[in-house]
């Protein structure tokens, strides 16, 4: 996203602004412009008329390697220059800007890289002193503090906090945190400070940071010096076009959810109570009983367990031998069923069954008959192939017990399976009852004790009335790699005149889902937390039921992409994985030497309008099939307090707006008590001839300019006053297409005045 003309808002007063340092071209040529008729054109036009003049040093992230579809977020930290190091030995420095671009270093020199390739998400950067250190904390950590933004992300879990280990005799801060503007927007966005503003370090030794990069690079169709972007290969989840004129940025940067990522919701997973059976004590034994006979009755349709045909018969009793409240006996087979309501709630009868039996086909027919002792298991598949079923799994990364029949005489064998792989044979337990075949089918019947031999072993629980299970038969007669495989459930039910309590899964609440995402090839999970969008008015994502409040939902932003995970389908091949993309993030900061009498400390903070906060996601979603492209818009507002009213003579300097898809249209900041307007900004998109540096004027990127305040010496109106003052933020964006992952993250800037 990026940026020649910077638009600030019209309460702010600025004149035209290129800075170049010290007489040289500026890294980016960057500039601040103004649609205020009255601008008195005082604010400095080039870094050597910036007061007091400035200095600046170069320095890198990286390197970043990456392949296509695959996600680049981690560590990485540098020294700053030797001589910058000495001279500011014991001295204050003032950063009063910088400038950031991605490149590679060629011998030509550094060669910037098209963010159509490598797209970045957002990056957290830090200059600290030797008085400091940078220590990885847990993000919910007590130690972090919770009213800013001084920490560096190092992925969704973990972050690098800045420790003092001893106050500046000068009195200021160790350490700098940089984050403004700084996702796809960056590299033509002006960050600078308006004098005497500045971020103050006490002996600057050490540059860190954690950039989050996307590659999207197109290895066939894209020249890596630049040019028309070309989609590669996206997954199903992805909303970007891949072709036609509006196929200009990939679908990869919004993070779509994968087949790679699996949702384990903990309890009911849909949006309507469920039903299923329990045994093993009194009704009592349910988290959430059955309320009547008419809600007892109703959950026999569709439960889980019988036949889509069952015979069901259902009727209402007092009786003192019976479970009270709702319950349900069936055959082995779930093809019959009876449900019952007992209203005698003084009945002491158990939920209970010493022996329970079930079968269900899948690719491979599984029967299981458990006892108090003994499991009994019959499998079924086709002569002449291998076939077997893992137990308690629905995935192979889950390593399950497995009993695995051959093709050859149906030989039996125990195995611990692997992630994809035949895994480790176990010693036998089992002892085979038969071994029949009857046309083209094989069927094994097996027993084993309940209790697993060795923790590889499975162990039978009789009150476990759902067992998952994985199956798979083979193409030839020993085992190898799988023909067919599938996932299903077994369900169990008490015999000899057992009966099993119904209970009730309550769904939760849209937004109170709990579970996490798993990521399949490495088993990583990231936990997914309910009330992660709070409710209007802090916002209206609830209201508008967004996808990214609730697991359930949630089809991609930024908890599905982590460092080094791959954005495809797991049946995706991922392409040029021979062609890794080498670069860095090269950063040009703007300095001084901290004066006391002139420089004033700003601080930094983050707060979303979106979901989860400080991330402040949202799914955008497409406006009806029909709407004219000028009508396809999609708002949402969120109001907030950023400074609490004891903070005394806190005022705002800086904000910059954190929005990722290549669609945000407005971004504005009002005064929630007064209604009036403090910031509004405009992007500036690519292609349209306004950027004037071609390497950053790709079609389908924007920049979002910042909001400005400073001396009225310069042209700019005083920094506002915030203490205490609620804040409302309204984004617009284009809907022309959905977008996962949207931002809305006001990234602010503050100063304490006396």
């Amino acid at each position: 996203m990026l940026l020649k003309n910077m638009l600030v808002s019209s309460a702010i007063v600025a004149a035209s602004v290129g800075f170049s340092p010290m007489n040289e071209p500026n890294m980016n040529g960057e500039y601040l412009t103004s649609d205020t008729p009255n601008a008195k054109g005082k604010f400095p036009t080039e870094w050597k008329n910036y007061p007091g003049g400035v200095e600046y040093f170069d320095v890198y992230h990286g390197p970043i390697t990456s392949t296509y579809g695959q996600v680049w977020w981690t560590s990485t930290s540098n020294d700053i220059p030797d001589d910058v190091v000495k001279r500011f030995d014991g001295k204050g420095m003032a950063i009063v800007g910088f400038e950031v671009d991605q490149v590679r270093k060629t011998p030509e020199g550094d060669v910037s890289v098209p963010i159509n390739m490598a797209y970045n998400h957002h990056h957290d950067t830090a200059v600290h002193g030797k008085s400091s250190h940078l220590e990885k904390m847990d993000q919910m950590d007590a130690r972090i503090p919770k009213s800013s933004r001084d920490f560096i992300r190092l992925d969704k879990k973990q972050a690098w906090v800045a420790v003092e280990d001893e106050k500046s005799p000068l009195n200021i801060p160790t350490s700098a945190m940089f984050s403004d503007g700084n996702g796809g927007e960056y590299r033509k966005t002006f960050h600078a400070y308006a004098p005497p503003f500045a971020q103050l370090v006490d002996s600057p030794t050490t540059f860190a940071g954690s950039p989050m990069q996307i590659d999207t690079w197109n290895r066939d169709k894209m020249n890596i010096t630049g040019g028309p972007f070309v989609s590669g290969p996206v997954p199903k989840h992805s909303l970007a076009p891949v072709s036609g004129p509006d196929a200009i940025y990939s679908g990869l940067l919004e993070c779509p959810i994968t087949t790679r990522i699996a949702k384990i919701i903990d309890g009911n997973g849909g949006f309507n109570d469920t039903y299923h059976a329990e045994i093993g004590s009194a009704n009592s034994g349910c988290q959430y009983t059955v309320a009547n006979a008419s809600e007892c009755f109703a959950a026999a349709v569709d439960f889980p367990g019988l036949s889509a045909n069952a015979s069901i018969t259902t009727k209402t009793v007092s009786d003192d031998t019976l479970p009270k409240g709702c319950s349900v006996s069936a055959s082995s087979d779930g093809n019959k069923a009876q449900f019952v309501f007992n209203t005698m709630v003084s009945s002491t009868i158990v939920c209970e069954a010493n022996e329970v039996a079930g079968s269900v086909s899948a690719f491979v027919t599984l029967g299981l008959h458990l006892t108090d002792a003994l499991a009994t298991v019959t499998m079924t598949g086709p002569e002449g192939v291998w076939f077997g079923v893992g137990f308690n799994a629905t995935l192979m990364a889950d390593l399950p017990y497995a009993i695995v029949v051959d093709g050859v005489t149906g030989n039996v064998s125990e195995h611990k399976m692997g992630n994809h792989a035949e895994g480790t044979v176990l010693a036998s337990t089992v002892k085979v009852v038969s071994n029949t075949v009857s046309g083209s089918m094989r069927t094994v019947v097996v027993t084993r004790p309940l209790a697993g031999a060795t923790p590889d072993h499975y162990t039978f629980q009789v009150d476990a009335l759902a067992l998952d299970f994985i199956n798979a038969i083979g193409s030839t007669p020993t085992m190898s790699y799988h023909s067919h495989s599938g996932v299903s459930t077994l369900n169990l039910w008490p015999v000899n005149n057992g009966a099993a309590c119904v209970c009730k899964e309550p769904a939760a609440a849209f937004g109170n889902a709990n579970g996490v995402l798993k990521y399949l090839p490495t088993g990583e999970t990231l936990g997914f937390k309910p009330g992660r969008c709070s409710p209007s008015p802090r916002t209206d994502l609830i209201d508008q039921r967004n996808p990214t409040c609730d697991i359930r939902t949630y089809i991609g932003g930024l908890e599905t992409c982590h460092h080094g995970w791959i954005l495809l389908d797991a049946e995706q091949e991922q392409p040029w994985t021979d062609q890794p993309l080498v670069y860095y993030k090269k950063f040009r900061i703007y300095y001084q030497e901290y004066n006391a009498s002139f420089h004033k400390q700003i601080s930094r903070s983050d707060w979303g309008i979106g979901a989860d906060g400080d991330h402040s996601e949202y799914d955008v979603p497409q406006c009806a099939e029909g709407t004219p492209v000028e009508q396809c818009t999609h708002t949402i507002t969120g109001t907030w307090m950023p400074i609490p009213a004891n903070d005394k003579n806190v005022h705002i300097v800086l904000a910059h707006f954190h929005c990722h898809a290549p669609t945000c249209l407005k971004i504005e900041m009002w005064n929630n008590d007064t209604n009036t307007l403090i910031c509004r900004q405009l992007p500036v998109f690519g292609g349209s001839g306004k950027i004037d540096v071609k390497k950053f004027d790709e079609d389908g990127y924007i920049a979002v300019p910042p909001c400005m305040w400073g001396s009225p010496e310069h042209g700019l109106e005083p920094p506002l006053l915030v203490s205490g003052v609620t804040i409302k933020v309204i984004s617009v964006t284009n809907n022309t297409y959905g977008h996962h992952g949207e931002m809305a993250l006001p990234e602010m800037s503050f100063v304490t005045l006396d």
